[in-house]
């Protein structure tokens, strides 16, 4: 595991400790992939499904880098080694489809 993604994993479940009123509660945590191929991303999403992965969305992006985005939906109470395990999975397998993990974010309740 790349030691710069651990210790962003590591801040952001420090910032989550910090602020929210509840740290260990299960949440909804969504992870994005980018890609330029259209094929591609459909090919990934179906399948993050199979892993039994909600999809978000997964179409056109707005942005002017990669042409199509997918969000893949996950409820989970994320702790340090299981994100890192996550982020791990989730970079080789967007290698094999061609496609860019882009890493996860969720809402913080204080």
């Amino acid at each position: 595991m790349d030691p710069i993604i651990t210790n962003i994993n590591r801040e952001i479940l420090e910032f989550i400790e910090q602020l929210d009123s509840d740290p260990d509660v299960e949440r909804i945590i969504t992870f994005w992939f980018y890609s330029n191929s259209e094929e591609n991303i459909y090919r990934l999403a179906h399948h993050l499904q199979e892993l039994s992965m909600k999809i978000g969305y997964c179409g056109k992006s707005c942005s002017d880098t990669h042409k199509y985005i997918l969000i893949s939906i996950k409820r989970l109470r994320p702790k340090i080694e299981m994100m890192n395990n996550l982020c791990t999975y989730f970079n080789e397998i967007a290698g094999r489809y061609d496609v860019a993990y882009d890493g996860w974010e969720t809402q913080v309740e204080p």
